[in-house]
């Protein structure tokens, strides 16, 4: 749907553009022919022109008229921010079905909208970020998931108490980061944040209303806090839903269920670990897939697959951590 609307922005900008500049064109031919004429010649061609002008009467003005808007709405859209709607369950519980989020596509550096390369970088990916990015084997995809492992990284993930293990600049080796798990039990969760606390709260009921709906696949759920360099976020973990390591996407001379990323490439994870299609399972994400850093929250709707939204969740419009 987002490639859909971004071919139709394309088009109206070129369609608009061409009006407009033919209009700039033709206005500029038909004063210089009217200074080179007498004033009696000009008064007779103003009144004819008008005429004739007025033809095809306002439609052709309107539709130029919206060239600038159009041109305003394409450049936000290709270089600063994209509006994106949340489907499915990978990202839960930091993102829920019914999240429309902002995109800062600028956030890593500014890009060719046509290949999609740097031409001038401003942050580099760092783990714990959570993009968007094209589908490696279907650029008319768009995916959302957390940067778990950057370019040189070795990582491990252990398919029984799954738990991932991650070596920075493995060829060196001079760092040695394992994520660990803090279980959070819903009625026993407390912080010495009361903002965190009530945060954690709602999100767990918005999570029950989905499962009521039957939005959520029916398996016992755990929240554990990851801790991933200076993130630390929240993750859904169901012990009794055994992943199946053969399905893994398997690296040429590296053992099942590890992964060497390889330069300009990251590792991807959805924090719903046993709902999620993810690096594991497909892959790397080059750096020219990723469109940008998720930054914003800006609507949340209450609602069912299929249905119409009955509710708006406002506690979860802001900006995520």
């Amino acid at each position: 749907m987002d490639n859909i609307f971004l071919d139709i922005l394309s088009i109206s900008v070129v369609f608009t553009g061409l009006l407009w500049f033919y209009e700039k064109i033709y206005n500029f031919k038909k004063k210089k022919q009217i200074f080179q004429e007498n004033i009696q010649v000009q008064k007779k061609n103003y009144i004819l022109n008008n005429n004739k002008k007025y033809k095809h009467g306002c439609t052709f003005k309107n539709i130029k008229s919206l060239f600038p808007i159009l041109l305003l709405i394409f450049i936000v859209r290709c270089f600063l921010y994209e509006p994106f709607y949340i489907p499915s369950e990978s990202m839960m519980p930091t993102l829920l079905p019914g999240d429309y989020i902002i995109v800062k596509k600028y956030f890593y550096g500014i890009k060719n909208p046509i290949t999609n390369n740097l031409i001038v970088q401003y942050h580099k990916p760092k783990r714990g970020d959570i993009i968007v990015f094209k589908d490696p084997k279907n650029s008319r995809q768009n995916f959302v998931k957390r940067i778990i492992g950057l370019p040189g990284d070795k990582v491990i993930y252990d398919s029984m108490n799954k738990i991932i293990t991650i070596y920075a600049n493995y060829k060196t080796m001079q760092n040695k980061d394992k994520i660990s798990f803090r279980q959070y039990v819903f009625e026993k969760y407390n912080t010495n944040s009361a903002i965190e606390n009530k945060k954690m709260q709602e999100t767990v009921s918005d999570v029950e209303k989905l499962n009521n709906h039957g939005n959520i696949l029916h398996y016992n759920c755990m929240i554990y806090k990851e801790v991933l360099d200076h993130y630390k976020y929240n993750i859904f973990i169901s012990h009794a839903n055994k992943n199946v390591p053969q399905t893994y996407f398997h690296q040429f001379e590296q053992p099942t269920g590890t992964w060497i990323i390889p330069p300009k490439n990251y590792f991807v994870l959805g924090d719903n670990r046993d709902n999620s299609c993810d690096s594991r399972y497909w892959g790397f994400v080059p750096e020219n897939k990723i469109i940008g850093k998720v930054d914003y929250i800006w609507m949340s709707l209450e609602k069912q697959e299929g249905k119409w939204p009955t509710d708006v969740n406002l506690h979860r419009i802001g900006k995520i951590n």
